[in-house]
């Protein structure tokens, strides 16, 4: 349909479905209701406009995790601001100028873009209001835990009480409590009383009650929910379902000592299972990277989700190899951290559901991606602790901006990164920045620079697609005891 149309429109990145979809009917005289879902099913429309259903879910907010969207058909506080168009008063001056998938959550009311806050598409005379760093930076972390809900449940919790504390505090703000975390410009308190299921039309309600909430601690956070119960009183103007639970005036009881026998359970289930792909694939201590990915991720999930990672991979060797924390953090060579968690994996006794889940998730991941040897492939980059010198005569790489990095050493932190599938923490060169090795990798070296670097890693290997064998089976090994 789009080829055949007299005007084509091509999309901005990052746009939204229903921004891109009004500035196709606006540019050839068509009724956008015609082409809004759902009077048009998302599988009709992506054939019309020649593009995938996954294109067109990526373009709305069907793709964020139900911490952010909701459930269907489910009557609860969201972080969804579909009810009414935000816009960026600098780079669209017009409600047919692209807009962001972003800005329909009231976790984004600003334009990174152009660091100001957005305003309603309908509004007489916009606000052009520059956002401080500090605004900037807490909104970029909670979209960030936007994108790790999917594999880490805590990000998600956490989305969903804060969304919950920012219901109970729209009810009875002012112009003094809470206080502002974060500079944010004043607002009427009577809007923030619209905050309720739905988002407030104006993104300035939303940066302020994200201004009094999201940089808290969890301890700081609960405080501010007992203020917030206290000054509502016994009658809340929305359902209870809708708030934050109030805050327990007996002290709670004390923990049970003994793991619950579905804790023991969970565990026993888990270990059955490992045991099982032991025997059928082979799969063993040695097969595991020291940051653990799931999915598409590659080379690394998401940074917020490193050190979650790595404590798991150490889990993981645990169950694999039956050592003690210390032993397999050695052998990933990672930094030992004493943790509740471990214990209870070393005694025997439980395992929390999300740890289970995400080791049952990358153990398939890495039996369908083929066996890798990582630990070989560490020994061997281990030992590289600088680029031959023909090597770098082909790569010719650029001088750093800080005379303190050397650009070699971010290009072997870039080949570590990427066939380890490990952060720097593991490497020879723990102090080292990850992120700066993955940006350099990235933005800096050119695709000729990457494979030259990729063939030099293959040759240390001795053919390193030689080390994954996806269908021959193995008997169970125990590196860990032929390592020391």
């Amino acid at each position: 349909m789009i080829d055949y149309l007299p005007a084509h429109v091509d999309r901005s990145p990052g746009e939204s479905l229903e921004s891109w979809l009004d500035r196709i009917a606006d540019a050839n005289s068509l009724p956008v209701r015609l082409l809004l879902p759902p009077n048009l099913p998302i599988q009709h429309l992506a054939r019309l406009l020649d593009r995938s259903v996954a294109e067109l879910n990526a373009m709305t907010w069907a793709g964020y995790h139900r911490s952010v969207v909701g459930r269907a058909r489910q009557r609860t506080p969201t972080w969804r601001a579909d009810r009414h168009q935000w816009i960026c008063p600098r780079c669209t001056s017009t409600t047919s100028a692209p807009r962001r998938v972003e800005w329909q959550l009231a976790l984004h009311p600003i334009c990174r873009c152009c660091s100001c806050y957005l305003v309603q598409a309908d509004y007489s005379h916009p606000r052009d209001i520059d956002v401080h760093p500090s605004v900037l930076d807490m909104v970029t972390q909670l979209m960030d835990l936007t994108t790790t809900a999917w594999t880490n449940r805590n990000h998600a919790d956490r989305l969903r009480r804060v969304r919950r504390t920012t219901t109970l505090i729209a009810q009875s703000l002012d112009e003094g409590w809470p206080p502002r975390h974060v500079p944010v410009p004043a607002i009427d308190p009577s809007a923030a009383r619209l905050w309720a299921e739905h988002t407030a039309p104006d993104p300035l309600v939303a940066v302020t009650l994200l201004a009094a909430t999201a940089p808290l601690a969890p301890t700081q956070l609960a405080r501010l929910i007992e203020d917030g119960w206290v000054r509502i009183g016994a009658n809340p103007d929305v359902p209870i379902s809708w708030l934050p639970k109030r805050p327990f005036t007996v002290p709670p009881p004390p923990r049970l000592r003994h793991p619950l026998e579905p804790d023991k359970k969970r565990l026993k289930n888990l270990r059955d299972e490992l045991r099982r792909l032991q025997a059928r694939f082979g799969l063993g201590a040695q097969h595991v990277p020291a940051t653990l990915f799931v999915g598409t991720e590659y080379p690394l999930p998401h940074h917020h989700e490193w050190v979650y990672r790595e404590f798991n991979a150490v889990a993981l060797v645990m169950l694999l190899a039956r050592v003690d924390a210390i032993q397999a953090s050695q052998y990933l060579h990672v930094p030992y951290a004493a943790d509740p968690a471990l214990t209870s994996l070393e005694g025997n006794s439980s395992i929390r559901p999300d740890h289970a889940t995400l080791l049952r998730t990358a153990t398939r991941k890495l039996i369908r991606e083929g066996l890798t040897d990582y630990q070989r492939r560490r020994q061997a980059l281990t030992a590289q602790r600088r680029l031959p010198t023909p090597i770098l005569a082909q790569l010719r790489l650029p001088q750093a901006a800080d005379p303190t990095i050397s650009t070699e050493r971010l290009a072997l932190g870039w080949l570590w990164i990427t066939l380890t599938r490990s952060t720097l923490t593991s490497s020879p060169w723990p102090l080292n920045s990850t992120q700066a090795a993955l940006d350099f990798g990235q933005h800096v070296l050119d695709g000729e620079q990457r494979l030259i670097l990729l063939e030099y890693g293959n040759e240390l290997l001795t053919l390193a697609s030689d080390d994954a064998d996806r269908d021959t089976p193995k008997t169970t090994q125990q590196p860990l005891r032929q390592a020391r």
